[in-house]
């Protein structure tokens, strides 16, 4: 069995770091250069605050000099001084709540908020006390999941698509879990519309009696594939044939194009209580570091979950779960059409520009990467020779591809391109490649 030593430091972490050395522009790591929206930044400030739902309807409904008691002239007060002098304000008069301890699991408020923005988007019916947990993050909440399914003295198996994201592997070899590696086949390039797809005799073949989960990403990182719904019946039809759970990481579902659409797995028949859905603010809200999750699971799984996910973290940050409640609330089908709309423009930019220099590209369906065959430009490079390469020459830093696959081999031609950035520095980022000789 493998060791925790053997964990290595987070590849893309590393590539970001080498960026920041060579003054690249990181297109490695996946987290935009844009800010939450107004509804999550704004609701969090508010709930530090207002200390209480009270102080958020104070600060809502009444002028800041009603909030102070008296008169501010606020062209000359710093904003700094104001918020200090509405936090000492409002702190005069109510209990803060929601800058402190609150339930672990989450705050009802926001787990009810969760459970109707889940049964309207995703189809999926959740119950607030049984079936949801709030967490730090995605990353928490896979782990805190792997955490209540493996027993590491039993030699469970947990189903991974290669590639990857690399948290994967990694939680699991922590928590005593073996990986079983399905591998989604390239794209055949002589295709019209060339994709990614998965072997279905080979994922056959590899559940087995061991098989406790598989972890299922759609839309898909690095891929960019949208598993379809005759993808997801053939994958569910193995979990119940197998009795085995889903862990679905559907972080990308507002970010898919060209007419596919995302699909719980967790709202197809006979799969409710076998699916363990995982998702955050991160992603959708352009939040990547607020760390706020959620883990939708059957109530046994969910019991597991909460004693684990106390246990490491206690609790998300409380006046983060509030902004995320009410930005839940606030923000409609027009914000998530218009994220969709924004990250295709983005997608367009980026996937032209590394045709034209001569990567060969699945156009993505969904998710904000792109998975790009480099052996066009050099086939005699290694993944982070070339990433390294492009970081020196052109000051773009991508991923390299290797870093998704365990299996030595997979990979050697790819690196992979976040295209989660602003229109201008993805059009900066094409300039660049283009402009130099990578020969």
């Amino acid at each position: 069995m493998a060791h925790l030593g053997d964990l290595g430091h987070s590849v893309i972490r590393r590539m970001t770091q080498y960026a920041e050395k060579h003054g690249a522009t990181n297109l490695s790591q996946g987290f935009p250069n844009t800010g939450p929206p107004d509804g999550l930044k704004g609701s969090s400030i508010l709930a530090m605050l207002g200390g209480n739902d009270a102080g958020i309807e104070m600060l809502l409904t009444e002028s800041i000099s009603a909030v102070l008691g008296y008169d501010v002239d606020t062209s000359v007060t710093t904003l700094p001084e104001l918020l200090a002098e509405i936090d000492e304000s409002i702190a005069r008069s109510n209990q803060d709540v929601f800058n402190q301890y609150s339930v672990p699991y989450g705050l009802l408020s926001l787990r009810e908020a969760i459970s109707r923005k889940v049964a309207e988007f995703n189809g999926i019916v959740a119950d607030p006390e049984k079936n949801i947990t709030v967490t730090c993050g995605a990353t928490e909440a896979l782990f805190s999941t792997l955490t209540a399914l493996i027993d590491r003295d039993k030699g469970e198996e947990v189903v991974v698509f290669q590639p990857f994201h690399e948290m994967y592997p990694n939680q699991l070899l922590i928590v005593g879990g073996t990986p079983r590696y399905a591998s989604l086949k390239e794209p055949d390039w002589d295709l019209k519309n060339p994709q990614w797809q998965f072997d279905r005799e080979e994922l056959n073949t590899i559940f087995n009696e061991k098989t406790t989960a598989i972890i299922l990403t759609t839309p898909h990182n690095p891929s960019g594939k949208v598993f379809s719904d005759d993808d997801l019946m053939y994958i569910a039809d193995l979990c119940i044939k197998h009795d085995t759970y889903v862990i679905t990481d559907e972080i990308y579902e507002h970010m898919t194009y060209d007419g596919h659409n995302h699909v719980s797995m967790g709202s197809l028949d006979g799969m409710e209580d076998r699916t363990i859905t995982i998702n955050a603010i991160s992603k959708t809200y352009s939040a990547t570091g607020l760390r706020v999750g959620w883990v939708i699971a059957p109530e046994e799984i969910t019991d597991k979950i909460r004693a684990i996910h106390d246990t490491i973290v206690i609790q998300a940050p409380t006046p983060i779960q509030k902004g995320t409640e009410m930005a839940l609330g606030k923000l409609g089908p027009s914000y998530y059409q218009q994220l969709a709309q924004n990250y295709k423009e983005r997608r367009d930019i980026l996937l032209q520009g590394l045709t034209d220099v001569g990567f060969r590209c699945a156009n993505p369906e969904g998710s904000y990467y792109l998975f790009a065959d480099f052996s066009g430009i050099r086939d005699d490079l290694k993944p982070m020779e070339f990433a390294m390469l492009l970081t020196e020459r052109a000051l773009v830093t991508p991923v390299p591809g290797d870093n998704f696959y365990a299996t030595n081999g997979l990979g050697d031609n790819y690196v992979r391109f976040a295209f989660a950035r602003e229109h201008e520095t993805l059009e900066r980022a094409v300039s660049q490649l283009r402009s130099v000789d990578l020969g």
